[in-house]
């Protein structure tokens, strides 16, 4: 309906060029109010449901910086042979693996 507002007011000022945007708009607006609202109301919603998309975005970024910054903690706090004893042992093949490889 935002798309067709300048036609609608057009088509009201008395230009019929814009009739078959009138009649749009009215369908439009009667599937509005079959389902309980006005063109005001949804558009309340709208804005109203982008503040509140917006906020949780904002939260939601905040939080992953603080996850993000714990698991840096965290994993700073422990050494890396105590905290995976496969990874060490993996390494030390792969290392071990390069050796043996012929050079060419």
């Amino acid at each position: 309906m935002e798309n067709l507002k300048p036609a609608e007011q057009s088509y009201r000022l008395g230009d019929i060029f814009f009739e078959d945007e009138h009649r749009k708009w009215v369908a439009l607006e009667q599937e509005l109010q079959a389902q309980g609202y006005s063109l005001e109301e949804v558009q309340a919603l709208r804005r109203h449901y982008k503040e509140e998309y917006s906020e949780v975005c904002a939260r939601e970024k905040v939080v992953c910086r603080e996850l993000n910054t714990g698991k840096a903690i965290l994993n700073s706090m422990i050494p890396d042979s105590i905290s995976d004893g496969r990874k060490t042992e993996y390494n030390r093949e792969i290392i071990r693996d390069r050796k043996e490889q012929p050079v060419r």
